[in-house]
């Protein structure tokens, strides 16, 4: 969504988005992770701690 200009993520509700730990090189392209649900019964994987994710953003 466009915020005062700016592409900003908003929160959907029953989901949540999960992060593949960064690529070994900035040569690959950066990853923005994937929305999962939360409200299904199903176990959700585990999320990659904050200082292993990719800082790029990937738009």
């Amino acid at each position: 969504m466009l915020h005062d200009g700016k592409l900003v993520e908003i929160p959907l509700p029953r989901t949540r988005r999960f992060h593949q730990p960064a690529p070994p090189t900035a040569e690959f392209p950066p990853d923005p992770g994937y929305f999962l649900r939360t409200d299904q019964e199903r176990e959700l994987p585990e999320q990659t701690p904050e200082h292993l994710r990719d800082p790029r953003p990937a738009w």
